[in-house]
């Protein structure tokens, strides 16, 4: 009877085991399947980085090795011409050691996928900066912005909001810091903004008129820089009934879902967060 007991309880511990391994080995086949992230560095192309050559091509023969795979372009230690590429959503861009991409004048870079990268220039030149960029912020110290109020951050903030509007984030974050704005932005994003805007406007002395009863003199400007926040999509009205009672720096409203528009009670919409 014992050996009997014995042998049963060896049976099912042997079984068990057998069932574990068999387990570990579908995991690990799992695994194997899976796509593995390449990782390609721009200079292993031949590529230069010396801000002079069209390296277009260079660009296009490793988006054509990787294909459909899940990779990592690095860029680094150098400036990079291009004209015109597009990047799909599989492919993340690393900047780092000071790499840059320089778009050329009529050029178009497009980024749909992701850019691993700190707070420094990474895109120059006079080209545009497109795409659906998958990221949580878009910064415009990747656009060349200082936050030293020494130099206008203007185009920068522009190039970066502009970009912003299409991200998965569609985030424009501006770091701490003083960022001089010497002419007008137009922003259609969201914003985070832990910094400082200051505006820089500049008297047209010419046209400077002295009043003879008040002493004062009255200035005209000559420029005089503006932000401006437009919204996304077109102006609607919303029945007023749901809104009424809604004070000065109230933060909530009582009703959000299924509001009828003001001109057609038929139809309805929902507020989201982070709306325009």
């Amino acid at each position: 009877m014992f050996c009997d007991r014995t042998m049963k309880l060896l049976m099912l511990l042997n079984a068990t085991f057998c069932s574990v391994l068999n387990a570990a080995d579908v995991k690990n086949q799992a695994e194997k399947s899976l796509p593995q992230a390449m990782t390609i560095n721009i200079k292993s192309f031949g590529a230069k980085g010396d801000n002079l050559t069209d390296e277009t091509k260079l660009f296009i023969d490793a988006i054509g090795k990787i294909r459909d795979k899940v990779a990592t372009i690095e860029i680094s230690d150098g400036t990079f011409v291009v004209d015109k590429v597009m990047f799909p959503e599989n492919i993340t861009l690393k900047f780092f050691n000071a790499g840059k991409i320089a778009v050329a004048k009529g050029g178009i870079v497009e980024v749909n996928g992701g850019i691993d990268s700190g707070l420094s220039e990474i895109f120059t030149g006079d080209g545009a900066i497109t795409g659906r960029l998958k990221t949580a912020y878009v910064y415009p110290q990747w656009f060349g912005a200082n936050a030293d109020e020494k130099n206008d951050a203007a185009t920068a903030i522009q190039k970066a909001a502009d970009l912003a509007k299409f991200s998965s984030g569609r985030t424009l974050f501006i770091p701490s810091g003083r960022y001089r704005i010497d002419k007008s932005i137009e922003i259609s994003c969201n914003v985070e903004c832990r910094g400082v805007l200051v505006k820089y406007i500049e008297v047209d002395e010419a046209k400077t008129k002295k009043h003879f009863f008040t002493f004062t003199p009255e200035h005209y400007l000559k420029n005089n820089p503006m932000i401006y926040f437009k919204p996304d999509a077109p102006f609607i009205s919303l029945s007023k009934e749901y809104f009424s009672g809604i004070r000065r720096n109230d933060f909530k409203v009582g009703k959000f879902e299924n509001i009828p528009l003001a001109d057609k009670a038929e139809v309805k919409i929902n507020l989201e967060e982070g709306g325009g």
